[in-house]
């Protein structure tokens, strides 16, 4: 059994720069994260059996890097137990200390890593990206590229943002230490400041060198959905630069929608865009005569001692 006492998982929305926080955490030469996602609680909420996990897990190829190649010593064990001795397996292949998994949408699944780790210090660390940004990502992405639905697949996607962005405030105020928000932005805008941050939230000493140039994850050169506009970025081999906005990507009506669904939590965590503001509340709809007689009559019945 490892030594392991604290666990690292990510979370936050697909193409919100989740896998390039998992190459840069995960080359910190104490934490170890396996290559690929691993959304070990969604497919258990989902119903889904241990050994169907990895059995699903396993076809992908990203698995192929895991230096642990069978995984039936633990299909008979429970949920929290396989998770945890998998992720404790493959640091100890790795000769690091600290265990940890990446997936989007880890931070719906927040309570249920406490509920199984409650005996290690859980360190979760949810990436944040202006939605605008996400969603023109989501749209490119070579997964949704020849989908004709994508409609209907950008406003549930625009309305997880939301869901997943006010989960992570609302976390982040009640258990700082254990809870941190990552802006890419931020993150991308000053890479060794931000890996400063992290690695005083995580608990371990800064190795920027190592994280920012993503050692442990040398085949792994870029993930996003525009590769043209990457090649630009060419000359530079850690591929922590700042991009430009996605927002061109999206016509109008993609982008009023996604204002109408995330602008306001946008804007309130910092995000200028001129689309991005408050809005008027909502007010109830125009109230009918007989509804205001009735309560005329109920507050003159009051006042009359009926």
């Amino acid at each position: 059994m490892s030594s392991a006492d604290k666990f690292v998982l990510i979370g936050g929305m697909p193409r919100s720069g989740t896998t390039l926080i998992e190459t840069v955490i995960g080359s910190h030469s104490e934490i170890a994260i396996p290559p690929g996602d691993f959304p070990f609680a969604e497919q258990c909420a989902r119903g889904m059996s241990v050994s169907k996990i990895f059995t699903v897990l396993s076809s992908r190829e990203t698995w192929k890097l895991w230096q642990v190649e069978k995984f039936e010593s633990l299909f008979d064990k429970s949920h929290d137990q396989a998770f945890r001795q998998s992720l404790i397996d493959y640091c100890m292949t790795l000769g690091k200390r600290i265990p940890g998994a990446k997936a989007p949408f880890n931070e719906f699944f927040f309570e249920t890593y406490q509920s199984w780790l409650r005996d290690y210090d859980l360190k979760f660390v949810h990436v944040v990206r202006n939605p605008l940004d996400v969603l023109a990502s989501l749209k490119h992405s070579r997964i949704h590229k020849n989908l004709h639905v994508f409609d209907d697949l950008l406003e549930i996607q625009a309305r997880n943002w939301s869901r997943s962005t006010t989960l992570g405030l609302a976390r982040r105020q009640q258990c700082p230490d254990n809870y941190f928000i990552l802006e890419y932005e931020g993150f991308v805008e000053t890479p060794d400041a931000s890996v400063e941050k992290l690695c005083k939230f995580i608990g371990v000493a800064p190795e920027p060198e190592r994280m920012l140039n993503r050692v442990d994850y040398g085949y792994h050169h870029t993930n996003t959905s525009f590769p043209d506009l990457a090649r630009e970025k060419s000359g530079r081999t850690d591929y922590v630069y700042r991009t430009s906005s996605r927002k061109s990507f999206l016509d109008r009506a993609e982008i009023d929608l996604i204002v109408a669904i995330c602008g306001e939590v946008a804007h309130a965590i910092g995000y200028m865009d001129e689309d991005f503001s408050p809005g008027k509340p909502a007010y109830p709809r125009n109230v009918k005569p007989a509804v205001k007689l009735a309560r005329r009559t109920k507050r003159l019945l009051r006042r009359l001692g009926f």
